[in-house]
């Protein structure tokens, strides 16, 4: 997918980007002021086509890194970030919702663990093999018991690194986004 931004008026430009500013990241913008400065120093416009795809893949640090250390690619579901944790991966609940378990640091994880009256799971978010595999199949049976906005409203109150996995039109009419 290519992001294509040529040279137009200062006021159309400035049109675009009151319209798109929400929607554009940073390397965009950065293109978007440096067109604006070769327009003023040279009066040339230009055109500059964006690769997302090639932006998304540099951003993709983690993968990369494991890529480069051992020659392949993380299997999905048996790396520290797509699921080989208890604490780090996305958990179903009652209504069929999901959420987001982040907690790799210790102190949230055993926040986690007292949110879920699991106790005896504090020392075990890291866990694998056989161990790993029951500790997050107990979690998962937790998550179970309630709904998604319920974990949610439980979670609200604490600092642990839980979230509810959104859709894209939940997630379009949060908050975070509406500021």
């Amino acid at each position: 997918f290519l992001c294509r931004s040529c040279a137009m008026s200062h006021r159309d430009r400035v049109f675009l980007l009151e319209f798109l500013q929400p929607r554009l990241d940073p390397v965009h913008l950065g293109v978007e002021f440096r067109q604006q400065d070769i327009l003023q120093r040279t009066g040339a416009a230009q055109c500059c086509d964006i690769s997302m795809t090639h932006y998304s893949f540099a951003a993709n640090l983690v993968a990369r890194h494991g890529l480069t250390l051992n020659g392949r690619a993380p299997e999905r579901g048996n790396d520290w970030l797509t699921g080989a944790y208890a604490c780090y991966n996305v958990y179903r609940t009652a209504d069929d919702g999901f959420m987001a378990v982040g907690a790799l640091e210790q102190k949230f994880w055993s926040g986690v663990c007292a949110v879920l009256n699991a106790p005896h799971l504090v020392n075990l978010g890291h866990a694998t093999g056989t161990v790993g595999l029951r500790v997050k199949k107990e979690v998962q049976d937790i998550f179970l018991t309630r709904s998604r906005a319920d974990w949610t409203v439980i979670f609200d109150t604490h600092d642990c690194c839980v979230t509810p996995v959104l859709s894209v039109a939940e997630a379009a009419a949060h908050p975070l986004f509406k500021s």
